[in-house]
């Protein structure tokens, strides 16, 4: 037991400075829009995903979870003896509230235009381009998926596909994610719908004998500091102050029945527990709780109390991507439980002293996010 403990100190101290807050910015690249020919399409945009990636950002397949939206836009370029004029790209598409019809316009070339994002198929209409266009222009647009802003553009114009045109890619897609700032998540690894904790126990208790020490307070308990254990607990965080939380663990149950006789169990204990949630500074949680323990034997050896209440605290201290948390909890039994070897009777008083990692997952997202 006392290397299993070491281990977990080691490893949790390994995952913790190895693990760092400061991530890539991730990168969503939508179909490629305008009136480009399909294999320009299709090739853009895999020379798009290509130099995201070469350049070490995360690629990811959807807008809601990325930082930052590279999107592409192809429109016909007029050559003539006047400047040549890229009609103005079309805007997203909007998401209507369901159950609802909503009219969405835009203006291109001193015409509005409108169309109804609730219908199943949404035809957008395109410029007129005559046959003899060959010359096309490549709009790149970088938006800042947080705040909704167009924070950089540049533009390729090309007739064919080569060599050149693939450079050029190249530099623009460069000039425009080069000066990304790595993206800081310390201010939201608290804000997480479940937390998932692993701790290792120790568990010191205290067992009285028939209830004596209530009537002849003279007659010592047993105690016995060595009870060990591990724990598994998923939490639950559906308020910012407020969670509630599921565990499962397995912890010795062993004392001293005589100076002969030494009576050993092994535990299965369902802690559900329900706590307030506190987040001074940036680097800290406290979770004071209270809540009900379901006792099971698992070697048959004990009739034990189905049942039991407890209360303590926890402290989480932010550590890598999550937090490690020292967790102090006292238990007392609602009946008592008895040894089936002998019948003997017996009150069970505990403590829990935890030590473990806990780490958040599906994160709590604000109106910003989207």
């Amino acid at each position: 037991m006392r290397k299993l403990i070491l281990f977990t100190l080691l490893l949790v101290v390994c995952f913790s400075v190895s693990a760092q807050d400061i991530r890539d910015p991730r990168i969503f690249i939508p179909p490629i829009e305008g009136v480009g020919r399909p294999a320009d399409n299709a090739y853009f945009y895999r020379q798009l995903s290509s130099e995201v990636v070469f350049l070490y950002y995360s690629l990811v397949r959807s807008e809601r979870f990325s930082d930052y939206t590279l999107k592409a836009v192809i429109w016909p370029l007029i050559v003539s003896e006047e400047p040549a004029v890229v009609p103005t790209p079309v805007p997203r598409r909007p998401n209507p509230a369901p159950g609802t019809r909503e009219f969405f316009s835009w203006e291109v070339n001193e015409n509005i235009l409108f169309f109804d994002p609730s219908a199943d198929t949404v035809v957008v209409p395109e410029p007129d381009i005559p046959a003899e266009i060959t010359n096309f222009t490549l709009v790149l647009e970088l938006i800042d998926n947080y705040t909704g802003k167009n924070i950089g553009q540049q533009r390729l114009d090309f007739t064919t596909i080569d060599v050149q045109v693939r450079d050029l890619l190249s530099v623009l897609v460069y000039n425009l994610l080069s000066g990304l700032p790595d993206v800081d998540e310390t201010y939201d690894w608290r804000e997480n719908w479940f937390f998932l904790e692993t701790s290792l126990l120790w568990s010191p208790r205290i067992y009285y004998r028939d209830n004596t020490h209530l009537i002849n307070p003279d007659v010592p308990p047993i105690y016995n500091l060595e009870n060990y254990g591990a724990r598994a607990a998923l939490e639950l965080q559906f308020l910012s102050f407020m969670s509630f939380g599921i565990g499962l663990q397995i912890i010795s149950d062993n004392f001293e029945i005589s100076d002969t006789v030494q009576h050993n169990d092994v535990m299965l204990e369902l802690p559900l527990a329900v706590k307030l949630v506190f987040k001074p500074a940036n680097k800290i949680m406290i979770e004071p709780y209270c809540g009900l323990n379901y006792n099971f034997s698992l070697t048959n050896t004990t009739e034990t109390s189905r049942a039991g209440w407890f209360y303590g605290m926890q402290l989480g201290i932010k550590a890598g991507a999550g937090m490690i948390v020292l967790d102090s909890r006292y238990m007392m039994d609602f009946q008592m439980s008895t040894l089936t070897v002998n019948n003997q009777n017996y009150d069970r008083n505990s403590a829990q002293v935890a030590f473990g990692y806990k780490i958040g997952f599906a994160r709590k997202r604000s109106l910003l996010d989207y």
